[in-house]
């Protein structure tokens, strides 16, 4: 026999794309704390994500959150756990931030924030990233709900939508626009600590500027004035990422075709706002009650489209 070659048949079913990861672990040790989240947010399934529980502060070692911990060590694999466990089995604060680093690459998919948890030194900044842990799940399902809502819109809609996106320079999903905002609100709550100004200071020059945003801004008051209560910006977070998902469906079932239109941003902060007042005391909203003639225009252009398509169907 020349050349013999040794021919080895794996019997058993194997995932592959674990395999794959394992495969590379030597790699995956050399990236940076960013990259291996999006690396790790990967393997996050949605059951996995179901399992996912923080407190109500944002804590991610919870009693509660066990579940995913286990899952979270299994998906990693054997060769990567050794160096994430203590020698009696507790998590390291390795481990605590990886898992951080994924949970946000897999419910927010935004490189500045998975950035900001992986590398942000600062205490303050930090809460506000642990009190987005409490919104995660719901801004998963949210990226199914937003591709969802764009497959069933209907033609009269998307052209409303792309009339005002034109006027606005924007043609973002509502869930696009909670994010990019969310995010805009984090970087000018720390634009606004480095520069030593309050936050009002420096949202007014950007005013002056023209570079108001109405829902960022609000979100920003919020999170400056709430920054070391990591359980109101917990129950904020959650119920923002709740109502937009809520509109989301009601957007996806086009409901309401020719009634009240769908809601903007702002509108929903709004509706949160006063939710948030009512359960943690009035002036503890996002603040938003000035923007209503913002959320009139916007309505009156969609009843303009639907007046429009109403007189098409009718000929």
């Amino acid at each position: 026999m020349q050349s013999p070659v040794l021919v080895r048949v794996r019997l058993s079913d194997v995932d592959r794309a674990k395999f794959a990861r394992d495969s590379n672990l030597s790699d995956l040790q050399q990236m940076s704390a960013a990259e291996t989240a999006w690396v790790d947010a990967e393997s996050i399934s949605d059951k996995m994500m179901d399992q996912f529980t923080p407190s109500d502060t944002g804590n991610i070692m919870g009693r509660e959150n066990q579940g995913f911990i286990q899952s979270f060590l299994k998906e990693v694999g054997d060769n990567a756990t050794a160096g994430l466990l203590t020698a009696d089995g507790r998590p390291t604060k390795q481990l605590i931030d990886r898992m951080q680093n994924a949970i946000f690459a897999k419910a927010y998919k935004n490189e500045k924030l998975v950035r900001l948890v992986a590398e942000e030194p600062d205490p303050e900044i930090r809460n506000i990233l642990n009190a987005l842990n409490g919104a995660a799940a719901s801004f998963v399902q949210m990226q199914y709900l937003s591709g969802e809502a764009h497959k069933q819109t209907s033609s009269w809609l998307v052209d409303a939508v792309e009339d005002i996106a034109d006027e606005q320079g924007s043609n973002q999903s509502l869930a696009d626009e909670a994010l990019n905002s969310l995010v805009k609100a984090t970087e000018l709550v720390r634009q606004a600590k480095d520069s030593g100004q309050n936050i009002e200071e420096l949202l007014s020059q950007g005013d002056m500027f023209g570079e108001d945003n109405p829902a960022a801004n609000a979100l920003a008051r919020f999170i400056s004035a709430n920054n070391r209560s990591a359980k109101r910006m917990t129950a904020a977070f959650k119920a923002m990422a709740t109502a937009i998902n809520d509109e989301l469906i009601h957007q996806g079932q086009g409901m309401d075709m020719f009634g009240g239109g769908d809601r903007s941003l702002v509108e929903i902060l709004a509706d949160v706002s006063q939710e948030l007042e009512r359960e943690f005391g009035e002036g503890n909203g996002f603040q938003v009650s000035m923007f209503e003639s913002l959320s009139q225009v916007t309505r009156d252009r969609l009843t303009k489209h639907r007046l429009m398509f109403s007189k098409t169907c009718s000929i």
